[in-house]
């Protein structure tokens, strides 16, 4: 049974989807390697279904991971989903990094006050 994976706004025939840890693959046909690596690597999110408003999977956080060439010619894309540690390390980072930002403005301001320019 084919299945629709619908990612960007774009619906691709899969003749199989497998989960496993962390991860969903899927066997497309119809792309090459380097069509499929270019669709999906950018990708975010993803919804599995059986054509139009049928969706009975969605996978909101997703990240590519590979692409393969079978031997059919066929093509599996592995896209990995992020474990909650994953996304809380991810949270962390991003706080960080505003923490960063808002730091070096504050040194900004204060070195215009003191100094009259830059530190």
């Amino acid at each position: 049974m084919n299945e629709i994976i619908t990612a960007g706004g774009v619906e691709y025939i899969a003749q199989s989807i497998k989960t496993g840890i962390n991860t969903i693959s899927f066997k497309l046909s119809g792309l090459t390697a380097d069509e499929a690596r270019e669709a999906f690597k950018n990708i975010d999110s993803l919804t599995v279904g059986s054509g139009g408003e049928d969706v009975y999977g969605e996978y909101p956080d997703v990240k590519f991971s590979s692409v393969t060439l079978e031997a059919d010619d066929s093509i599996i894309v592995t896209m990995h989903i992020p474990s909650d540690i994953e996304k809380q390390i991810r949270e962390v980072q991003k706080t960080q990094k505003e923490m960063q930002a808002s730091l070096r403005e504050h040194d900004e301001v204060i070195a215009e006050l003191l100094y009259g320019g830059e530190l």
